[in-house]
């Protein structure tokens, strides 16, 4: 693929595509394969992500460790679901956003509730990280959001 500056973003789609397609150990070991690249960033997130959501343990393990540990990838991760959840307005070719709690997530905070209570197996998959996230979003907000 030609890189521009839709590239990483389309990379990062076709990732998370995949693996709402298929979940078999050959996508997983990709989805791997990907997380443990020198590939950006921005597209490590989505392998990691998507790996964790369709099953693989280790990734969620080690992704999770990076979302702790790692303040980057921290605002990557948030930064992208304020985009994907429609509380920051941006080009695709603007993409990857890192959060820096300027923007309010009101949004991004109701879905990350909802998807929290829903039991689906691979909601169950992404509790650790979606929960760590929704935390951080309230961290970085240090209570200034209202209804």
């Amino acid at each position: 693929m030609p890189e521009g500056p839709r590239s990483q973003f389309v990379r990062n789609q076709i990732l998370y595509f995949l693996g709402r397609l298929d979940a078999s150990d050959e996508t997983k070991q990709f989805l791997a394969a990907v997380w443990h690249s020198d590939q950006p960033p921005f597209i490590r997130y989505s392998a990691a992500f998507t790996g964790a959501m369709i099953g693989a343990p280790t990734i969620e393990e080690e992704y999770y460790a990076r979302l702790v540990d790692d303040c980057e990838s921290d605002a990557l991760n948030r930064g992208y679901h304020l985009f994907y959840h429609g509380d920051q307005d941006l080009r695709e070719e603007d993409m990857p956003w890192h959060d820096d709690g300027a923007v309010p997530a009101t949004r991004t905070i109701e879905v990350l509730i909802f998807r929290l209570r829903a039991t689906g197996l691979a909601n169950r998959r992404l509790r650790r990280i979606e929960l760590h996230t929704l935390r951080r979003f309230a961290e970085t907000r240090g209570g200034s959001q209202t209804s």
